[in-house]
């Protein structure tokens, strides 16, 4: 998204640009085989103290991918506890989103594509970690598992036919789903839900060009907990121009939807998004010129003071009641192992820290002591201004 500024950093000779996995070994062969690396589509590289790009390079076919071998790595040692479980594992069924959303890296990395992987090799990878080293959960982290009816049956078909023991999750558009599409996918042995809502504003999703409709999202999150699927739900505050009316149309929206987990944070520029452009047109911030600058921009606290008309201290007030609101829910897991079990974040943010310790060094203390001072953080914003949180209905 920003070869230039990586190049400044004089850390690395080749960088690219899109889909890596074919251009990384095009790069390897031509090195190998000392052909001029100008014939890599889809990189930059610095020559005579210039930076050079060569020619584009399309999206790939996901079909193209080999299915992937997980022999290669012990997949147990990254299993982590989900709600129906102890040992789940993240894979990705398909690239890209054809959203236009304003804040999201996705228009221009993705060209608003979407495109999905073989169900076939999907099918193949779950019976490797299911089968052979006896994950019980699946999450697809893709950014956007479905975007039409017609594929999610065929997913869910094809999901629901392989006869081992596991349930799975995925990210989905909140107000596209009808009831009988939750059902086939209940069915298919999905649990839980991430849906983007970003904003509980009408006038903001328009103008971040979500355009989600709030009231079908609402359906749709009450349809998911009456057939048992949990639901975790994501907002943004801070939005460039985002008025106190919004937020508290925001906060509201957030406090009457029966999402099981509702997650809110900062708005950070995202290089080459169409707000960042927004931000550079308008004067209100300007290109970093390092990663070190792109850190700073990237921000949230800074974000928060300098792009919208709504107060920082309000804003960290109302993120952080909501983080102490998920980690003291009474949210339960179920494992065949263990039965079901009482409060299931706050049972992970202990495991995280316990895993840190395991570590025995000096950068698992300080992780500790960082997860610590967060923790501090998140009960000092969450309790010590009963008057911010009276004014936006948190108390």
């Amino acid at each position: 998204m920003v070869p230039e500024i990586v190049f400044n950093e004089d850390s690395v000779d080749y960088l690219v640009i899109g889909d890596g996995e074919f251009a990384m070994l095009e790069i390897i062969e031509a090195l190998e085989n000392k052909r001029s690396i100008k014939e890599v589509a889809g990189i930059a590289f610095m020559e005579t103290g210039k930076l050079f790009y060569t020619k584009q390079r399309d999206l790939e076919d996901l079909a193209k991918f080999p299915v992937i071998d997980w022999s290669f790595v012990n997949p147990k040692r990254y299993f982590v506890p989900h709600v129906n479980g102890e040992k789940m594992l993240h894979l990705y069924a398909s690239k890209g989103c054809p959203g236009q959303c304003t804040y999201c890296y996705n228009p221009c990395f993705n060209q608003r594509k979407w495109r999905p992987r073989p169900l076939e090799a999907i099918v193949k990878e779950i019976e490797c970690l299911v089968g052979e080293y006896g994950a019980d959960g699946i999450y697809f982290a893709d950014d956007l598992m479905s975007p039409n009816k017609n594929y999610l049956d065929k997913f869910c078909a094809a999901i629901g036919s392989i006869d081992l023991d596991f349930t799975w999750g995925c990210n989905m558009r909140a107000d596209v789903l009808s009831r009988d599409d939750l059902e086939i996918m209940f069915e298919a042995g999905c649990r839980w839900i991430f849906f983007g809502i970003e904003s509980g504003s009408p006038k903001r999703q328009a103008s971040i060009k979500k355009k989600l409709n709030l009231d079908r999202a609402r359906q749709t999150i009450t349809w998911c907990k009456e057939l048992g699927i949990l639901t975790t739900t994501s907002f943004i505050l801070g939005y460039p121009e985002e008025t106190e009316e919004e937020l508290k149309e925001t906060v509201q929206y957030m406090l009457d939807l029966p999402s099981d987990v509702k997650v809110t944070g900062h708005y950070e520029v995202i290089p080459q998004s169409e707000l960042h452009h927004f931000l550079l047109d308008s004067g209100k911030i300007k290109n970093p010129q390092s990663l070190k600058e792109w850190k700073s921009l990237a921000g949230m606290f800074e974000n928060g003071k300098k792009f919208s008309n709504t107060n920082l201290l309000e804003k960290n007030v109302i993120i952080n009641r909501f983080l102490y609101n998920i980690i003291t829910s009474n949210i339960k897991s179920k494992s065949k192992t263990a039965g079901e079990k009482s409060h299931y974040w706050a049972r992970r943010v202990v495991k995280q820290a316990v895993d840190f310790l395991r570590m025995r060094s000096i950068k698992s203390v300080v992780l500790v002591f960082i997860s610590a001072k967060r923790f501090l953080t998140i009960m000092f914003y969450a309790h010590m201004f009963p008057g911010i949180l009276k004014k936006y209905g948190l108390k």
